[in-house]
């Protein structure tokens, strides 16, 4: 038999099986990508801020992760420790710089259309040296980053509604076909020549392009309908602005409402003092001083400020003139 016949036979025996033999650890690590995914899918610009972080927690720690891996230069526990620590960092960053959250958000957009950009090409052509898709991810990363910067929400969502469809599609792969997929994507990074994938792999891929298209409806249509990142962020600013000056003005709004309450439950108690001093003059008044000044305006004097904290003086007042 040749070898060409003993692959297609492997491939096929391959193709017919699946395997359930999952290490925990990965299983725990795609069960947390499969929720992240659908979480950046549907509300991936609603939740503006954390989408910054794990946007800038998955580059750096996945960038970080391979090439520790690929140099070699520690344990994989140790790959992993310091994957996980430059991941927080890159993630504080770019949730606490705006800019640099958008600028990683097209990036990463960018990316992985240039990933769909070599799969359609191996279809037609194998490229010859890593240099021809290192220079389709890098250009078309830098161009969606610079477009992230002048249209941040379009590009933003977008971006995670790819990102969360990717995460998906990885989860599925790993619990199908243990990650076979990725690693054939992986390959056309590193133009490596493989076998062609099962006709399943096809399919789960497939999904990433169909979580694409409903988390740009669902986002468009409901979850980021009237609402942008800048206009929270300026809510915020607002609110910060208000409650400062009112501590620096030295203003206390729980007194005043207190004092005010007050103030009107004197009054329902004891009646208004005002209006019965003023009904009791001009009751009294003679008949001639009524008609004299029929054609004025009676004005009462002004009524001293009362001091809501002094209900004997209300009291008394009260009494007098009733």
């Amino acid at each position: 038999m040749s070898p060409s016949n003993d692959s297609d036979a492997g491939m096929a025996v391959a193709c017919s099986e699946i395997e359930t033999d999952y290490s925990i650890v990965l299983s725990i690590v795609c069960c947390v990508f499969l929720v992240l995914g659908i979480v950046y899918t549907f509300l991936g610009y609603r939740c503006f801020k954390a989408t910054m972080f794990q946007t800038g927690f998955m580059i750096g720690s996945v960038v970080l992760y391979i090439v520790c891996q690929e140099e070699d230069l520690l344990s994989p526990e140790g790959n992993v420790g310091v994957a996980i620590g430059a991941g927080v960092m890159f993630g504080l960053i770019a949730m606490l710089v705006i800019y640099l959250g958008l600028f990683l958000t097209g990036l990463l957009l960018g990316v992985m259309l240039g990933i769909a950009a070599l799969l359609i090409i191996e279809i037609f052509y194998h490229p010859s040296t890593t240099w021809v898709s290192v220079g389709i991810l890098m250009g078309m990363g830098v161009l969606f980053a610079l477009l992230a910067l002048k249209f941040s929400k379009g590009c933003t969502i977008i971006s995670t509604s790819a990102f969360g469809g990717a995460l998906v599609a990885t989860a599925i792969d790993y619990f199908v076909e243990k990650l076979d997929m990725l690693m054939y994507i992986w390959e056309r990074i590193k133009t490596v020549r493989s076998d062609t994938p099962c006709w399943f792999s096809w399919l789960i891929l497939s999904m990433w392009p169909c979580m694409l298209f409903i988390g740009l409806f669902v986002q468009w249509k409901i979850t980021s309908k009237d609402y942008h990142h800048d206009d929270a962020g300026d809510a915020g600013r607002s609110r910060r602005w208000n409650l400062k000056r009112v501590q620096d003005n030295g203003e206390n709004p729980d007194k005043n409402t207190r004092a005010y309450r007050y103030y009107y439950q004197a009054r329902r108690a004891n009646g208004d003092v005002i209006a019965k001093s003023y009904i009791n003059t001009w009751k009294n008044s003679p008949q001639s001083t009524m008609q004299s000044t029929a054609s004025t305006s009676v004005v009462p004097s002004e009524p001293t400020p009362l001091n809501p904290s002094n209900t004997t003086t209300m009291t008394a007042l009260s009494q007098q003139h009733s």
